[in-house]
């Protein structure tokens, strides 16, 4: 009964961790989406931000400016 029951504590340790293992993976995935995402919303608000910049300089330039301050 003992032996049982110390093989069945392992199996159960086992589990515990590869759960644990599958909830880090999940997270590190998480982690990597939103920098993903952060990067390509920096990108596109750099963009956006370089072409108001230029509409300004061209003499059109004022609604562009407050769209981009307000987007």
């Amino acid at each position: 009964m003992n032996n049982y029951n110390n093989n069945n504590n392992d199996a159960v340790i086992v589990e515990e961790e590869r759960y644990e293992f599958i909830a880090t993976v999940i997270s590190y995935i998480g982690l990597i989406l939103s920098l993903i995402g952060a990067t390509i919303a920096l990108y596109i608000s750099y963009t956006s931000y370089k072409r108001s910049i230029q509409n300004a300089g061209s003499g059109n330039g004022y609604g562009a400016v407050t769209a981009a301050v307000i987007a």
